[in-house]
C-alpha cells in the first residue's frame, strides 16, 4: 500500500509541475501577443515618419532643380546681354 501511495504522490507532483508550466508557457504567451502588438504599432510608426522622410527629399529635390535651372536661365539671359 505504501508503494502505491509514493507512485501516486509522485504522479501528483508531476501533474502539478506539469500545471505550472502550462500557466508559464500561457502567460509567455500572452505577454508575446502583447509585445507583437507594441511592435506592430512602432512599424507603423516608422513607416510613417519613412514616407514623411522620402516626401521631403523628394521637395527638396524639387526645390534644388527648381533653383538650379533658375541660375543657368539668369546666366544665359546675361550671357545674352553682353
Amino acid at each position: 500500500m505504501r508503494e502505491n501511495g509514493k507512485t501516486y504522490n509522485r504522479f501528483i507532483a508531476g501533474l502539478k509541475a506539469m500545471i505550472e508550466h502550462l500557466e508559464f508557457l500561457e502567460d509567455e504567451v500572452r505577454r508575446c501577443y502583447h509585445d507583437m502588438e507594441e511592435y506592430e504599432a512602432k512599424i507603423d510608426l516608422l513607416e510613417t515618419q519613412k514616407m514623411d522622410l522620402v516626401e521631403a527629399l523628394a521637395n527638396k529635390t524639387w526645390q534644388d532643380m527648381r533653383q538650379t535651372a533658375f541660375r543657368r536661365r539668369q546666366a544665359r539671359k546675361w550671357r545674352a546681354r553682353t
